[in-house]
């Protein structure tokens, strides 16, 4: 059995940008927000076909450094940035609490394995996956695998309105490549911010304070505390507490691992049922929409000019590819 700390579109404490759960209502926009989400969602369309033509791009650029192997790019998806539905608790109701639990031992349905097929990438020597991040990134590339990221010494950081920190690279295929579609990349790069990872941010912050939402939450800690569940403040505890239930389980022991798993689906039956009696759902997805239509509407201007930026830098991408 596989084990998966699910945490991704739970309620979080750090939003990961571009996150949907792909099962709940969409986010609606007030009238003055319409051309704000209707021009998210054409850059998002127009930012995922460039992603797919940069990637090839930069193979192009690695191929003539002589590098005949290259890591597996999977498409992109335009639903990761476009106009973005609310992260909702998971379990997302009663049955597929019964069912999935936190989805740890037990996969939803909608999410496919994540080991997927082999990358003949990943079979190369790791020096020569360095080199090839070396050339790739410039020369403050660190091994593939690695946590730490190039010095900024070997890229540019910059922040962003709402203090978060951006870079760019200087050196490289990908920075090479990026100069000639993008233009002023450092613009580009704050764009696509203000559509994706600042949109986030800005409506999970805006969201997460709200009155009624914020009531429903501690509601919901309330009532998993009554049932068991103490210190459990938010779906990031409860998946961790969760998965912790696996911890130390011999996996070779199917007595023990049905232990672990019933105390999963226990728990997650506790969330869902908290929830349901609290509305801790309905309410934060009704204060998200809110929010999401102000942006849009405030944001309205950043959000045409990343369209129109995207939709040039696409031009201009497949014109270099067939060239």
């Amino acid at each position: 059995m596989k084990r998966r700390l699910l945490l991704a579109c739970a309620v979080m404490v750090v939003l990961v940008s571009g996150c949907t759960t792909g099962e709940a209502a969409p986010a609606t926009t007030s009238e003055s927000g319409a051309a704000g989400k209707a021009a998210l969602n054409s850059a998002a369309n127009s930012y995922a076909r460039l992603t797919d033509v940069l990637n090839r791009l930069y193979d192009k650029c690695m191929a003539g450094k002589g590098f005949t192997v290259h890591p597996r790019h999977e498409p992109a998806d335009p639903a990761i940035y476009a106009a973005k539905e609310p992260p909702l608790d998971r379990p997302e109701n009663l049955d597929q609490a019964r069912k999935y639990g936190y989805g740890i031992a037990t996969p939803l349905p909608s999410e496919s394995d994540d080991a997927g097929q082999p990358d003949p990438f990943d079979e190369l020597p790791p020096a020569v996956q360095h080199d090839y991040d070396q050339g790739l990134t410039g020369p403050g590339a660190p091994n593939r695998g690695e946590k730490t990221m190039p010095g900024e010494k070997e890229r540019e950081v910059f922040a962003m309105p709402d203090g978060n920190k951006q870079f760019v690279y200087q050196e490289g295929c990908q920075p090479e490549t990026d100069r000639a579609v993008y233009g002023d990349v450092k613009r580009y790069v704050a764009l696509r911010y203000a559509a994706t990872g600042g949109l986030d941010r800005a409506v999970w912050n805006a969201a997460s304070v709200d009155p009624a939402a914020s009531t429903a939450r501690a509601e919901w800690i309330s009532c998993m505390a009554g049932k068991g569940y103490a210190g459990v403040t938010d779906t990031v505890d409860a998946a961790r507490k969760a998965d912790a239930y696996y911890r130390n389980v011999n996996q070779a022991n199917p007595d023990a691992v049905r232990q672990a798993q019933d105390k999963e689906t226990t728990q997650a039956v506790a969330h869902a049922e908290c929830a349901d009696q609290t509305g801790v759902n309905d309410k934060f997805t009704a204060a998200w929409n809110s929010a999401l239509s102000k942006y849009l509407a405030e944001h309205e201007a950043d959000l045409l000019a990343w369209q129109d930026a995207s939709e040039t830098a696409l031009a201009k991408a497949q014109n270099m590819l067939a060239g």
